[in-house]
């Protein structure tokens, strides 16, 4: 995804984020050691140690949190990952749901998978 900038080992932070594709927050992440929580390549929100499962997990939600506190549209790439984060983590349901969110949605609801 493109608001998930990975960088290797042993490469500058610096480096890291000019490849980011947008002036947008985004979350810049070293395996195993850092993930920093970011916006127009330099400004730093955050930095969590040490990356597992639940401090990815905290990194997504705040990012989240960044675009939907400070009213930020939403990446189109991304826009229906977010909403759906919206609806389901933040209980801010949508009166009026994108065409294609709305179908992918009740596509998902109507699996046998789903519960």
């Amino acid at each position: 995804m493109f608001f998930f900038v990975p960088f290797q080992e042993g490469s500058s932070i610096n480096k890291a984020k000019g490849k980011a594709p947008s002036s947008l927050p985004f979350l810049l992440y070293n395996p195993g050691e850092r993930i920093f929580l970011m916006q127009n390549n330099q400004e730093e929100y955050m930095e969590l140690d040490s990356p597992n499962e639940d401090v990815i997990a905290r990194a997504v939600i705040s990012l989240l949190g960044i675009y939907y506190v400070f009213h930020i549209d939403y990446p189109a790439p991304a826009k229906g990952a977010f909403l759906f984060l919206q609806e389901h983590l933040f209980h801010d349901f949508l009166q009026r749901r994108p065409t294609r969110y709305a179908a992918r949605l009740a596509e998902f609801k109507l699996s046998p998978d789903h519960d």
